[in-house]
This record gives C-alpha cells, structure tokens and sequence, in this order.
C-alpha cells in the first residue's frame, strides 16, 4: 500500500514535515501509523477518520512547542492497518489505552476531532485512569437529530468554508476510500447516527469542548448539548468552521495549550 503523495504541498510546508517523524507500533494484530513530534506533557490527537494524520502537520508544528504530540492513523484508516469488520466508536475507545500503552503513556491529554471526537468521549467515559484533560473538537455524536441530507449538505458548506484546506485533504479522503472502504462508508453512517451523549455525564477529565460556530456539520448546539452534560466542562468558540483546528492552527494551540496550562500548570510551560 503506498501512502498518498505530497505533490501540491507548498515548499516551506514540505520543509517543515521533514522534522515530523512517521512511525510505527503494533496494538495487538493492528500495526498502527502515527506521527510524532515535540517535547513535553503528552498530547494524542485522535483525527478524523476521513483524513490521515498527515492531514494534521501545520497543528503539529504549532502544538509541538507545547507537547510531545502524537497523532495516529486510527485502525482502518490512513497508513495504519485495516479492519475485516468496521469498529464501533466503543471498540475504538478499546484500542486507544493499548495504543498509549505500547508508547509508554500512562496518561496524556486526549483532543478528538469529528469522528475521532466520538472514539475521545467514548475512551474518558470509559477509562477515567488515562486522561489527564480531555478536548473536544467539533465532535460527532451530539446532534439532537440529524439526517444524511442534513449532515452531508452541512459538510458540503464547511467544506466550501475550507477551500484552502481542501485543496490537499482531498486527496487523503481519496485515499481513505479508496484503502478502506468499508470503515469509511461505516463511520460516515455513524457520523449522521450515532449518539454518543449517554457517555457524557461519565466524563471525570476537564474538558475543554473547542467548536467552530460556522460549524454546519456538527452545529455549535452540538457543543452545548454537550456541556449541559459534561460535569467538568468548558467552551471555547471560535469564528471558523468544522476543521478550524487546521484552517486556525495558531489560535487552536493557544487555546489548548491554556487549557492544558489552567489543569496540569507544573507540567506544560508558560
């Protein structure tokens, strides 16, 4: 299987994902891609399943100054291995402290974004023990109703409101489809159906939920539903859309990174 390419990623940007390191780890029979970079409190991004960690590097390099940040192609997704059957958002939240555990992670910041949201909030509910603070980027599983035309017309605007970020992520989208199918045509289907807020009062961790209010996929009422529920829980907004994490990565770091700060100060610098 050979990983997409990178044609059509401007030079300055291709300078800086040589300092990224590509790596490798088995989690039972999954061998499972992730990239690292940085130093610091560990922080594991949990990305969507539609894209690949790649996806995700101009974050890195802002969030690496802060933390040891890692970011794995899920199970079934990207470079990391697929699946004979699609997972639930439950057998994802399994698999995740065996991914900390074979990096040697007791605990760590875990931020989930879209799908990977679902598989961070099913995990904090579940395994309390591994989370040292949670956050929550526009996160699936919350809608109070949703529709295949509701959800997908919402992604068709955001990513109308992403042209420059979709311009390469289409290609790990492709690419996604292409390699795995069925997880991709599985976790689509989750992304309009699922409901995942019975896991939210079962939430210990401080958790900053992060939201675009143009978000039209998983509307800002999304995150409000979710706060309601989540005991130790705060908002932030920003002005941007589904994907703001990648379109605004400097003002994401700072967030996270004050977030991280106010909860674990002896750990993460000023």
């Amino acid at each position: 299987m050979h990983g997409p390419s990178g044609a059509g990623v401007a030079p300055a940007t291709m300078a800086a994902m040589k300092n990224l390191q590509d790596r490798y780890v088995r989690t039972g029979t999954i061998r499972t891609h992730y990239v690292e970079a940085g130093d610091g409190p560990p922080l594991v991004l949990l990305p969507g399943v539609f894209i690949l960690a790649q996806t995700y590097r101009g974050l890195i390099q802002r969030l690496r100054s802060q933390f040891r940040t890692i970011v794995p192609d899920l199970p079934g997704s990207g470079l990391s291995g697929g699946l004979p059957d699609p997972w639930s958002f439950e057998q994802y939240a399994e698999w995740t402290p065996s991914f900390l555990d074979a990096l040697k992670l007791e605990r760590a910041t875990i931020v989930g974004h879209s799908n990977g949201g679902g598989v961070a909030l099913v995990t904090a509910a579940k395994y309390p023990e591994r989370i040292d603070t949670l956050v929550l980027v526009d996160t699936v599983g919350a809608r109070a109703s949703a529709s295949p035309i509701g959800v997908l017309g919402g992604r068709t605007l955001d990513a109308w409101l992403e042209m420059k970020l979709n311009l390469v992520a289409w290609k790990h989208v492709v690419y996604n489809l292409t390699y795995h199918r069925r997880t991709f045509k599985h976790q689509l289907k989750a992304a309009i159906t699922a409901n995942l807020l019975p896991y939210a009062p079962q939430i210990a961790a401080p958790t900053l939920l992060a939201w675009g209010r143009r978000d039209w996929t998983m509307p800002l009422d999304c995150a409000l539903r979710l706060q309601r529920l989540i005991p130790r829980s705060e908002l932030y907004v920003s002005n941007a859309s589904h994907d703001w994490l990648m379109t605004e990565p400097d003002e994401f770091s700072g967030v996270v990174g004050r977030f991280v700060r106010q909860h674990l100060p002896q750990q993460v610098g000023a």
